[in-house]
């Protein structure tokens, strides 16, 4: 079976015995470590997300950028452009954050179910 990561095909075979497609687990860990150690990721990002300090300071740098791509001249493209790719980068770490949080729910609900049952 090959399996498509970015652009370059990788046939299974190819791969190390320990590799794990959905969590690639380090070498190092057991599969309880390191869904420890996702949740507790996920905590953490949870908290900061809830963190009315953390919200406010994002607040203030999208708007921050946002001002200085509105208030730029037409000649300042290169300004503009860095400004949106900050914003950019400060959108994905919120979305980022938000996949930690996710996945640690998931893994949370997926511990309290049952251990014979069919989902």
């Amino acid at each position: 079976m090959t399996k498509q990561t970015s652009n370059v095909d990788t046939r299974e075979e190819d791969l190390p015995d320990n590799f794990q497609w959905e969590n690639r687990i380090p070498p190092n860990m057991s599969q309880e470590e390191y869904e420890r150690h996702v949740m507790d990721k996920g905590m953490a990002a949870q908290r900061m997300l809830a963190d009315t300090s953390f919200n406010f300071l994002y607040q203030e740098m999208v708007t921050e950028h946002v001002n200085g791509i509105i208030n730029s001249h037409p000649a300042q493209k290169e300004e503009r452009d860095d400004r949106y790719y900050q914003i950019r980068g400060l959108q994905d770490l919120m979305v980022k954050m938000q996949g930690w949080v996710s996945t640690a729910e998931m893994l949370s609900m997926r511990s309290e179910q049952p251990r014979n049952s069919i989902v």
